[in-house]
């Protein structure tokens, strides 16, 4: 914003509280954090010249990924952000979020009045995948999954047809975000990790890497689903699909192919996830991919019965 002479100052937790609290007080036009560090903040200042920044002065409020804050039990922070910031006073209010479910509609009537809803897509409440992304699903045993893996991050090798893109591959527990990366690093793969597990500026350090190509492979559970927005990123393998919110795997995806861009995205499919067979296929086909036949055999099959009126 500095072009604009519009200051901003990031506000989240995991970094230097100190730092960003002198940020606020040296003066800005725009706060963007998470709700819990910002509560924190504002709950602690003082009043008159202690105060850390003057709420007062507030006229606009942005709630983005508002479904993930409300399913990380971030609601009561943001509904006392936003009487501590606005009281009765007007303001304006914009919200947005991936996903419509009920929660996040109670949140919406309570928070906005008489809002404009604009959808991007194909409407509805049902979750649709980006069309610039091409989707391409393995099905193997279980215990083929690693050699699949293998064969998937071969191109982006040294020597290889894809060596020096960007990206990112997600498994669902730490342990396994470790032994991927370091499967990775030992095939002379620039990897890093990102997880749970990694600090703040741990995780930072990954992303500025990724963004400037001195890593090229990053690792990471759903830390890193939504949120990262960086250009250039090839592809996105799923080496084991989401283990309970089978939302995660539009955002997964979704780290490419954005802004105009065209991807590509592979996941790894097991028996056991046939739960997810069905909603995979849908997404799939919504978004005019190809559904291969091994896949298909996953979905249930719906059976009619016929009963005669003299039975």
């Amino acid at each position: 914003g500095r072009c604009v002479n519009c200051r901003a100052v990031a506000v989240y937790g995991g970094a230097a509280r100190d730092r960003q609290v002198r940020a606020l007080q040296k003066g800005c036009e725009l706060i963007i954090g998470t709700p819990g560090r910002i509560k924190d903040i504002f709950d602690t200042q003082g009043g008159g010249r202690d105060a850390v920044c003057d709420v007062s002065l507030m006229s606009i409020l942005v709630l983005d990924e508002a479904d993930r804050m409300l399913d990380m039990g971030f609601e009561a922070d943001i509904r006392a952000i936003v009487w501590r910031c606005f009281g009765n006073r007007a303001h304006q209010t914009c919200l947005f979020s991936a996903t419509w479910p009920l929660d996040v509609q109670e949140i919406a009537n309570d928070l906005l009045t008489n809002p404009v809803k604009v959808t991007v897509g194909s409407g509805g409440d049902k979750l649709t995948a980006n069309k610039s992304v091409t989707q391409r699903v393995h099905v193997v045993t279980a215990s083929q999954r690693m050699q699949k893996f293998e064969e998937l991050i071969q191109p982006f090798r040294k020597g290889g047809k894809n060596a020096g893109k960007r990206v990112i591959v997600f498994a669902n527990m730490k342990f396994m975000v470790k032994k991927l990366t370091q499967y990775c690093q030992s095939k002379g793969l620039s990897a890093e990790s990102m997880s749970g597990d990694r600090s703040q500026s741990q995780r930072e350090s990954t992303v500025r890497k990724f963004k400037d190509g001195r890593v090229t492979v990053v690792i990471a559970t759903d830390v890193a689903a939504r949120g990262l927005d960086i250009k250039g990123i090839e592809r996105v393998i799923n080496y084991e699909l989401p283990l309970t919110d089978f939302q995660d795997y539009v955002h997964r995806i979704g780290r490419t192919g954005r802004a105009g861009a065209t991807g590509e995205a592979d996941s790894i499919f097991t028996d056991s996830d046939r739960k997810y067979s069905t909603e995979l296929i849908r997404i799939m086909k919504e978004a005019g991919q190809e559904v291969p036949p091994l896949l298909a055999k996953f979905a249930p099959t719906k059976i009619m019965f016929h009963y005669d009126s003299d039975e």
